[in-house]
C-alpha cells in the first residue's frame, strides 16, 4: 500500500479527504493527518510517505515550504497542493517545486480521486521498473565476468564471429570493440597439484595484478601440477598508453619469484584483432622457454641474422614444401653454427631468427609449436660439441622438415578426422568447467589457432558456441529428473554460476531453466 500524508488546516476539509476517498481500492492508505506544515515533515519522514497532499495556506510552514522540505526527505515524495487561491504565481512556484497536481477550491473529489489513481499507477510502474534495473544490475555483476571470458578466451585463438556477445559486452559498457588491444602471457610456478583449475585462477589473478593492470582479465589457460599458462588482456583507447602499460606491466610481473617468463604481444586496434597479439606472445614466451632451458641469455632484440645466410630461402622451401632445398640449406648453417668462432650470444641471435622464420609457417601446418619442441627434448640423446645452440637447432630443423613435409605431400590427417577425435573428447569431459580450447588441441596433437579455424570450418560453429550447445543439450536432459535443482546441473554441466546457465539456457531455448523445469513438473 502506499503511504499519504494529509496537511489541512481546516478540520471539515482534512476529514472530509479521509472519509470520502475510497483510498483502499486506490491501493493507498492515509498514514496521518496535520493541522500545521511543521507536523506534515514529522510524518512524511516518519512513515516514508509516498503521496503527499497538502494546503498552500498552513500555520508555522506554509505548504510551498513544506513541499521543499519533503523533497530534501528519501523515496521522491510525490506532491499535489490543494488550495483556495487561484494566483498564477502559487501555481508557478508549485511547478518549479516539481508539484503533480494543484486542486482549486471548491474540491471536486472525483478528479482528486481519478488524479490519484493516475498517481499511483506511476509510482508502481516506476519502482517496478527500478527493481527490475537493480535486479539486472545484480545479474549483469554475476553474469558479465563469465561472458567476458567467454569471449576472450575464443577471440585470441581467431576471429570471433559472434557478434551478439560483443554487442551484449558493448550494450553493457563493459567493451568497446573498436578498442586497442593486446595480449600478454604469462608462465607461473606453482606448488598446487590438488588445486582445482578455477581456485589457481582466482589465486593467480590476484598475484599478477598490479599498479599497471586492474586484474580484471587474466585467465587461465592450461596447467600442470607445479606450473601454470595465464593469458592476460589488455584493452583500451590509447594506444601509446595502452604499449607502455603492457611493458611495464610485464617489467614488474618478470621480478615476481613465482613467475617463470612473461612475454606480450604488439599494440593492435580492435578487440577483433586480440589474436594477432595473442600468437607474436605465445612464440616469444615459447622463444624465452627455449633459450632459458638451453641456458642460453636471449639478446633484449632478436639481432641481426649472420651476414649472407639466405633465410628467405628457409622461408620459400617451407612454405613449397621443397624438403632437399630446406635439408640442403640447414646444413649449411648447421656447418655454419658448428665451426663459426663466434660468440655463443652470435648463436643465439641466429638461432632466434630461424624460430622466427619457420614459426608461422609451423603452426599454419597444424604444427603444436610447444609439444614439438617437447618431444624433440624428450627423445633425444645429444652428444654434441656445438653446446646449448646445438640442441635447439637439432629441435628446429626436426620442426622445419616436418612443416615442409606437412605443405609438400599434405597426407597429415584428414579434418573431419581431427575434428571427430575433438568432438569424441569435448563429449568425455564437457562437464569440466575449464575445459579449454589448449586442452581439446594438445589431445589432438594441433595447435588452437589451427584446431579453431579447421574445427569452424568443418563443424560450422566456433568451439565455444558448439561446447556451450552441447552443454544446453545436456542440461535439458538433466532437467528432466524433476529431483535435481537447478544449481546442481547447472555444475553438471559445467558451469560454476547458476546465474550464467539460466542466461545461457534462456537464449537457447528461449525460456529459463526454472520455467521449463515448471512445465516439465505439471
Amino acid at each position: 500500500m502506499l503511504r499519504v500524508v494529509i496537511a489541512e488546516d481546516e478540520a471539515l476539509i482534512r476529514e472530509g479527504l479521509k472519509r470520502e476517498i475510497p483510498w483502499a481500492s486506490l491501493g493507498m492508505e492515509v498514514f496521518g493527518l496535520a493541522v500545521n506544515g511543521l507536523e506534515a515533515v514529522e510524518l512524511c519522514r516518519d512513515c516514508r510517505a509516498d503521496i503527499l497532499l497538502t494546503d498552500i495556506r498552513m500555520p508555522l510552514l506554509d505548504g510551498l515550504t513544506l513541499i521543499e522540505r519533503v523533497k530534501e526527505l528519501p523515496g521522491g515524495v510525490v506532491c499535489l497542493i490543494i488550495s483556495g487561491y487561484g494566483d498564477f504565481q502559487y501555481a508557478q512556484k508549485a511547478i518549479s517545486l516539481g508539484v503533480s497536481h494543484y486542486f482549486l477550491k471548491p474540491l471536486e473529489l472525483d478528479q482528486i480521486e481519478a488524479k490519484l489513481r493516475e498517481i499511483g499507477a506511476r509510482i508502481l510502474l516506476e519502482r517496478r521498473r527500478s527493481a527490475e534495473q537493480q535486479l539486472m544490475g545484480q545479474f549483469v555483476s554475476k553474469v558479465l565476468p563469465f561472458v567476458r571470458r567467454q569471449y576472450f578466451l575464443e577471440l585470441i585463438y581467431g576471429p570471433y564471429e559472434n557478434r551478439e556477445v560483443a554487442r551484449r559486452l558493448s550494450a553493457l559498457g563493459a567493451l568497446h570493440d573498436g578498442s586497442y588491444c593486446a595480449a600478454a602471457l604469462v608462465q607461473v610456478a606453482f606448488d598446487g597439484a590438488g588445486q582445482r583449475n578455477r581456485i589457481i585462477e582466482q589465486r593467480q589473478r590476484r598475484l599478477l595484478h598490479n599498479r599497471h593492470y586492474r586484474g580484471e582479465d587474466i585467465y587461465l589457460l592450461k596447467r600442470t601440477d607445479t606450473e601454470a599458462l595465464l593469458v592476460v588482456v589488455f584493452v583500451g583507447d590509447d594506444p601509446e598508453e595502452l604499449g607502455a602499460s603492457l611493458s611495464r606491466y610485464l617489467r614488474e610481473v618478470r621480478l615476481l619469484g613465482s613467475v617463470r617468463a612473461a612475454a606480450g604481444g604488439s599494440v593492435h586496434q580492435s578487440v577483433g584483432r586480440l589474436h594477432e597479439s595473442f600468437v607474436e606472445a605465445r612464440k616469444e614466451l615459447l622463444l624465452q622457454n627455449l633459450l632459458r632451458r638451453s641456458g642460453l641469455a636471449s639478446p633484449p632484440e632478436p639481432g641481426e641474422p649472420r651476414a649472407g645466410f639466405d633465410f628467405r630461402g628457409v622461408e620459400e622451401a617451407l612454405s613449397s614444401g621443397n624438403t632437399s632445398r630446406l635439408e640442403e640449406l640447414l646444413d649449411d648453417l648447421e656447418a655454419t653454427l658448428i665451426e663459426s668462432p663466434g660468440s655463443e650470444r652470435d648463436r643465439t641471435a641466429v638461432l632466434i631468427e630461424l624460430f622466427r622464420t619457420l614459426s608461422r609457417p609451423a603452426e599454419d601446418s597444424g604444427i603444436n609449436l610447444e609439444t614439438a619442441f617437447r618431444r624433440s627434448e624428450e627423445g633425444a640423446v645429444y652428444d654434441r660439441s656445438d653446446g646449448a645452440s646445438g640442441e635447439i637447432f637439432s629441435s628446429l630443423k626436426k620442426i622445419a622438415l616436418e612443416t615442409a613435409a606437412r605443405h609438400s605431400t599434405r597426407r597429415e590427417k584428414p579434418a573431419r578426422y581431427l575434428i571427430d577425435k575433438a568432438r569424441q573428447y569435448i563429449e568425455q569431459c564437457y562437464s569440466a568447467w575449464d575445459l579449454s580450447l589448449e586442452d581439446v588441441a594438445d589431445h589432438v596433437e594441433l595447435n588452437p589457432s589451427y584446431l579453431s579455424a579447421v574445427f569452424k570450418s568443418v563443424v560450422g560453429v566456433n568451439y565455444i558456441d558448439y561446447l556451450t550447445a552441447l552443454r544446453m543439450e545436456k542440461a535439458k536432459q538433466l532437467l528432466k529428473d524433476t529431483r535435481l535443482k537447478i544449481g546442481a546441473v547447472a555444475r553438471m554441466v559445467g558451469f560454476q554460476a547458476p546465474g550464467y546457465f539460466g542466461y545461457l539456457f534462456k537464449k537457447h531455448f528461449g525460456l529459463p531453466p526454472s520455467e521449463y523445469k515448471a512445465c516439465l513438473e505439471s
